[in-house]
């Protein structure tokens, strides 16, 4: 199956979502939430996560989570996940509550897609920044992709990305038991998972040029994460953007939609003069 065909069956009957010039969103994607370990990528910039989500609840913004929001190739058990990071699904709670919340799955949380899994792992009360049981996440539909309709005739494309990698889609059963079984192992001598496209320039440049091919066929905005490697080249009408992640040290990408224009930011930690140190948001 090609790369175009598993993008347009991704897109086919997902939900569809109005936009406006008073609309505020929020892309990102690419936490890897893991078990708060020193494998765990996500650890070392929750607090940098945090005061972002701080300033875009204030802001009124909603959030999409592109994909690969939580490590379960790596880490099967997401109760452990909960538990390592109770105080950052108690502010996706908090936006979720106010309907401020989408969740897409990508080839690391592709099991979101089970009604079994969520069944299992998303129903009834969990403790969240307390020991009281609270509700979690009732009613929440995690989807492949969405549809974002702008009021003038332009179109938002969401997905992860992995629809263009092969390993990561067609495949991602056999590629999710070699990185359990054999490369988490390994990583400790220091070798590097052939997998993770954003190690690897030459397959990350191949799927990037699908995604932006998909993107030009369709006269469409395809926002997408997977390759780590925040991109918008500031185009009003088509093109292809990609969100970044959340794992590179000290450093936190988003793509913003705000009054009908799609903005690139850099989220980082920051000192003033006095010594002190802040989250600072830049714009591309």
């Amino acid at each position: 199956m090609s790369t175009s065909t598993r993008l347009s069956r991704a897109f086919a009957a997902c939900p569809h979502i109005p936009v406006d010039s008073a609309t505020r969103f929020v892309f990102m994607s690419d936490c890897h939430r893991g078990l708060g370990d020193g494998a765990d990528d996500f650890a070392q910039n929750v607090p940098l996560w945090h005061a972002a989500m701080e300033h875009y609840w204030r802001g009124d913004y909603t959030y999409f989570e592109l994909g690969d929001g939580d490590e379960l190739w790596e880490n099967h058990n997401f109760s452990q996940i909960l538990e390592a990071h109770r105080e950052t699904f108690a502010m996706l709670e908090r936006f979720h509550r106010a309907g401020r919340f989408h969740m897409l799955y990508g080839n690391h949380d592709i099991v979101k897609r089970s009604a079994k899994w969520r069944e299992k792992n998303l129903q009834g009360c969990v403790a969240l920044n307390s020991r009281l049981c609270v509700p979690f996440f009732e009613g929440l539909r995690i989807n492949e992709a969405i549809i974002l309709d702008d009021d003038d005739g332009r179109k938002y494309y969401l997905c992860h990305g992995h629809q263009a990698d092969i390993f990561n889609s067609t495949l991602w059963r056999v590629t999710r038991f070699a990185v359990h079984t054999v490369w988490v192992p390994l990583e400790i001598f220091g070798m590097r998972e052939p997998f993770r496209v954003h190690e690897h320039p030459k397959r990350l440049d191949k799927i990037e040029q699908r995604l932006a091919d998909w993107s030009k066929s369709q006269g469409a905005i395809l926002i997408a994460g997977h390759t780590h490697r925040a991109y918008w080249n500031g185009s009003a009408g088509t093109g292809y953007a990609n969100d970044g992640c959340c794992v590179h040290p000290g450093e936190i990408t988003a793509l913003e939609l705000t009054g009908g224009k799609l903005h690139l930011v850099q989220w980082r930690v920051r000192s003033r003069a006095d010594g002190g140190l802040y989250a600072g948001r830049v714009v591309a």
